[in-house]
């Protein structure tokens, strides 16, 4: 439970700055926790979203699927500080014959991460990576990215910490162009409460009865989850949440200064078989609403392009720790 809470805080740090999606390829490279003795980490799944249609005028058929895969592998599993690689990747594939959508969309990147140096009760990493965001993979100079993340931690005290970021992200959907601040405090209130509040990422994560959790993160500006669980019996977890997920890419032929941006909002409830503190496996059924496509430079002027009816959707999920 202790451990559960932590990693919560120091994650919404990590991924505050960028989609949470590209978390593992960004500063929670250095910054998560790891599981005891565990050399490398991999989360892998993905969603079928059942038909629905453009909301255009021409109302063309619209199916989409989702893949996702994030993983890390560090050198030495005795060192917490020793340095490692993490990968990210997001990809839709897109079934329309709607004109101003592609085939696919993709999100790559991959980073290694690395101590710089610990003075008084301040430790320092960074991590430098790149990546392609875009739909013709490695085909289109502008989709391609870096990335880089000076982090300095502290243990304030044995229920405090503070974290201070300075992130670099060629592909953010907020001023993708400039390096920004990031800070948060941690705090384990007590047992059963710890939230995290910072700029631009806070979250909250209390569990009200024994076998349950709650869980709210936000990172600025639109990337917002509330998940709730309970532990049916041992091993097996039911959960339900929202998620809304906010993603940027280029693409090929158009003007470097634009990118297509997708927004969507999704509500799910599923249930998590955890034989073994190294593996887990979800299954969950939801239904995808307020989706939409976009362009423009980043999420402070964006033209509202298509509009995507609702539909439900399916979704299974496999992590793996070795």
């Amino acid at each position: 439970m202790h451990t559960t809470k932590l990693i919560i805080g120091a994650v919404v740090l990590a991924a505050g700055l960028v989609s949470t999606a590209q978390a593992q390829s960004g500063a929670a490279l250095m910054i998560k926790p790891w599981t005891q003795d565990s050399a490398a980490e991999l989360t892998t799944g993905g969603f079928y979203q059942f038909e629905s249609h453009t909301r255009d005028g021409r109302d063309d058929d619209f199916s989409l699927q989702r893949f996702d895969a994030t993983g890390r592998f560090r050198f030495d599993v005795t060192d917490p500080h020793s340095p490692a690689i993490g990968f990210d990747v997001t990809h839709y594939n897109i079934d329309t014959i709607n004109p101003s959508l592609p085939d696919e969309l993709t999100d790559q990147s991959v980073a290694v991460g690395f101590g710089l140096a610990k003075f008084d009760d301040w430790e320092v990493g960074m991590t430098v990576g790149a990546g392609y965001a875009g739909n013709n993979p490695y085909g289109d100079a502008n989709g391609v990215y870096a990335t880089a993340n000076l982090i300095a931690s502290r243990k304030l005290s044995e229920t405090e910490h503070l974290q201070v970021l300075l992130n670099y992200h060629g592909n953010r959907t907020i001023f993708p162009d400039l390096p920004l601040p990031g800070i948060a405090y941690t705090r384990e209130v007590s047992d059963t409460f710890t939230f995290t509040l910072g700029a631009p990422f806070s979250s909250i994560a209390w569990r009200p009865i024994e076998r349950g959790l709650i869980k709210v993160t936000y990172s600025f500006p639109y990337t917002f989850e509330v998940v709730g669980e309970y532990e049916v019996v041992e091993s097996v977890t039911a959960f339900a949440g929202f998620h809304n997920d906010f993603s940027a890419y280029h693409i090929d032929g158009a003007d470097g200064d634009r990118r297509l941006f997708f927004r969507q909002r999704r509500i799910e409830a599923g249930a998590r078989w955890q034989p073994c503190e190294m593996f887990n496996l979800e299954l969950a059924g939801g239904y995808s609403f307020s989706q939409e496509f976009n362009t423009g430079w980043d999420a402070r002027d964006l033209d509202n392009d298509l509009e995507i009816s609702n539909a439900p959707y399916v979704r299974l999920g496999v992590d793996v720790k070795f």
